[in-house]
């Protein structure tokens, strides 16, 4: 997740150390390829050691270290973690491997008095009861600590209500949605609203698609605002850049409700800021 001043752009790359990545610190690399200096990120999965797929061998995935990063131009703050729960379906053995999901939730100092408050998601991709269980822990979290200046953004991995397509995905045949509340529920969290409808209104769904990326049928990726304080100007999927990743990225310009004063310069010295002391 990028931010830069009122502009906001989701990145569904989180930062990972492993086989594939040629041991690259993808957060480190994104922060300085991006001239944003100032970064945060949350740990979800690390493993000395994980043996998948199962075969063969030469394929584990071996060492893991990944999680969710957000990027940004101004400092950023009170980095912290809330892991959520593990599908209760899968063996024990099996959770002990996997990644464990969790809420990202940072502030971005835009000056001396302005705080923009970021809760980066990522939920459950493949248990759908888990995910719902997630969306509810993600709402209650939000109602407990959101400022008038929150947004609540990213891979929600679940279709609105009104997808026309919720099962049998060119993509994905076996992923079925039909009875997935996880969206349902997130619209629950009173004041907020979802930029990219706010900001497209009356869009063909089809437009609102972001997944896969190369060749989108579905929306998994939202942005939610709190509009007591914030309003949003402008919001779109990006799709110019191509496929930069497995989801395209949601691009929206907030303004701040209030006056819309020029954010203070920064001058801090580049930060990386991991997650501090959080509930677990």
């Amino acid at each position: 997740m990028l931010a830069d001043r009122h502009h906001l752009q989701k990145l569904v790359t989180p930062f990972c150390y492993r086989l594939r990545t040629h041991d690259i610190d993808q957060a480190a690399f994104l922060a300085r390829e991006s001239g944003l200096r100032h970064s945060a990120r949350v740990t979800t999965w690390h493993k000395r050691y994980v043996l998948y797929p199962a075969w063969p061998p030469s394929q584990h995935y071996r060492h893991v270290l990944s999680g969710q990063i957000v990027l940004s131009r101004f400092p950023l703050e009170d980095n912290r973690r809330y892991l959520l729960p593990q599908p209760a379906a899968n063996p024990f053995v099996y959770n002990w491997f996997y990644l464990h999901r969790a809420l990202q939730r940072v502030d971005v100092r835009l000056g001396p008095t302005r705080r923009l408050r970021l809760f980066n998601v990522h939920l459950e991709a493949f248990d759908v009861p888990n995910k719902e269980r997630q969306a509810e822990l993600l709402v209650d979290r939000v109602r407990a600590e959101a400022t008038p200046h929150t947004v609540v953004l990213g891979d929600f991995n679940c279709v609105p209500p009104e997808a026309p397509l919720k099962h049998a995905f060119p993509d994905e045949p076996e992923t079925d949605m039909r009875t997935d509340r996880t969206i349902a529920t997130v619209r629950t969290l009173e004041g907020f609203a979802e930029a990219v409808e706010q900001g497209q209104p009356g869009a063909a769904l089809a437009g609102l698609s972001t997944f896969p990326a190369a060749a989108p049928n579905r929306r998994l990726d939202y942005m939610y605002v709190n509009t007591a304080g914030l309003a949003v100007t402008a919001a779109r999927v990006a799709r110019e850049a191509g496929p930069i990743s497995d989801h395209l990225p949601i691009v929206a310009d907030l303004r701040w409700r209030d006056g819309d004063a020029a954010a203070a310069p920064d001058t801090d010295a580049a930060a990386q800021l991991d997650e501090g002391a959080a509930a677990e």
